[in-house]
């Protein structure tokens, strides 16, 4: 019985410190400023420039690159790039094997980092300069969930921007600033995702379920031990006639 309730005790403070979590990181959702949490104080749309005409164009079948699965055209700073993928996720934050050719020439291209802080630059409306670009190897800490190389581009304002982009296709993913490295943090809290996993479905929500169905099992067995003593304490068993005879 000692067990159990060694086994109670240590379950009951685990499981308890995960709602007290659950009750502080609820009470910050409620209260939050979700606009400003979303880390979009500087962001802004990035207007499409000229487009040239397909004829214009290289033709696609004349790319060097074999099994490709699809092809699809993108502009970025007014030039066209064709933006061939040979691995194809069913979210753009799954791994994928992609490839960048110029599609006046059919050449392929590389991403400078002139490039880079060009369009990150054109998507900020803040104050700051920018102070770093840099690549980041998946996984990117700041953006749970999201399994691919990315860009970096970090500005000098008072909210420690940082604007990230597609390694391939220079596309914002997202702005990340301090509210939003909060918002990110009882997240990570809330749904117990340690891993940074980007998701609820993770192995310490799993094993939370588990400590939570021991503890209401070693619950129960201890009540019922403390149920059956206090019945044999109320009625004793009687001796039988043989026993009482001796």
């Amino acid at each position: 019985m000692m067990n159990f309730r060694r086994w109670h005790k240590w379950l009951s403070l685990v499981v308890a410190t995960q709602l007290v979590i659950w009750l502080g990181t609820g009470l910050y959702f409620a209260l939050a400023d979700h606009s400003k949490a979303a880390g979009n104080t500087y962001r802004q749309p990035i207007e499409p420039g000229h487009q040239e005409p397909p004829a214009r164009l290289a033709d696609i079948a004349s790319l060097p690159v074999k099994n490709a699965k699809a092809v699809r055209l993108f502009y970025l700073q007014d030039m066209p790039f064709y933006l061939v993928e040979r691995h194809t996720s069913a979210h753009a934050s799954q791994p994928r094997d992609t490839a960048v050719f110029n599609a006046f020439t059919g050449t392929p291209v590389q991403l400078d980092e002139s490039m880079i802080k060009a369009q990150a630059q054109r998507s900020y409306s803040g104050p700051g300069n920018v102070l770093s670009v840099r690549l980041t190897e998946s996984p990117v800490a700041e953006i749970p969930g999201y399994r691919n190389a990315a860009w970096a581009v970090t500005m000098d304002d008072a909210l420690a921007t940082t604007i990230y982009l597609r390694a391939d296709t220079a596309q914002i993913i997202a702005h990340v600033d301090d509210p939003r490295r909060l918002r990110n943090l009882m997240f990570k809290l809330h749904f117990m995702d340690y891993a940074n996993e980007g998701s609820f479905n993770n192995l310490f929500s799993q094993l939370f379920g588990l400590m939570a169905l021991l503890l209401t099992l070693t619950g129960i067995w201890w009540l019922f031990r403390i149920q059956k003593a206090r019945f044999s304490r109320r009625y004793p068993r009687k001796p039988s006639p043989a026993q009482a005879s001796l």
